[in-house]
């Protein structure tokens, strides 16, 4: 708990930091209020970002050197956790996670989201 305060105070004693965070709430609101937008949004810029396993292993690397390369604090503190570091330091698992959930996006994204839209054999 003392952790959570000292980076919320780390974040409000940053303006970079400040801004990041106002940025982030502002495109949840605008997520929460048209989602297939937002997720149309996301699916683009992970295909054009993460569109070959070179890229992918790019961006496995800097998230590595540095969590905060990931974007947002938010995002950074998902690499603080032991599975998601197991995943990000074997390139095989972290090549996999990112083309699953291309995958997940895309089809969430062209389908609209439809329940059970791109479900294979014994999925919902």
């Amino acid at each position: 708990m003392k952790g959570a305060f000292a980076q919320m105070q780390q974040v409000f004693q940053d303006p970079e930091m400040l801004s990041g965070a106002v940025d982030m709430m502002k495109n949840m609101q605008e997520a929460m209020t048209n989602p297939e937008k937002a997720m149309k949004e996301l699916a683009a810029t992970m295909k054009g970002a993460l569109d070959d396993d070179v890229k992918i292993e790019e961006a496995r690397l800097e998230l590595i050197k540095d969590p905060n390369n990931a974007g947002n604090p938010m995002l950074a503190q998902l690499f603080a956790d032991e599975e998601m570091k197991e995943i990000l330091y074997d390139s095989e698992k972290w090549r996999a996670a990112v083309k699953e959930g291309q995958g997940m996006l895309l089809n969430d994204a062209v389908l609209g989201g439809a329940a059970g839209a791109g479900a294979r054999v014994g999925e919902l």
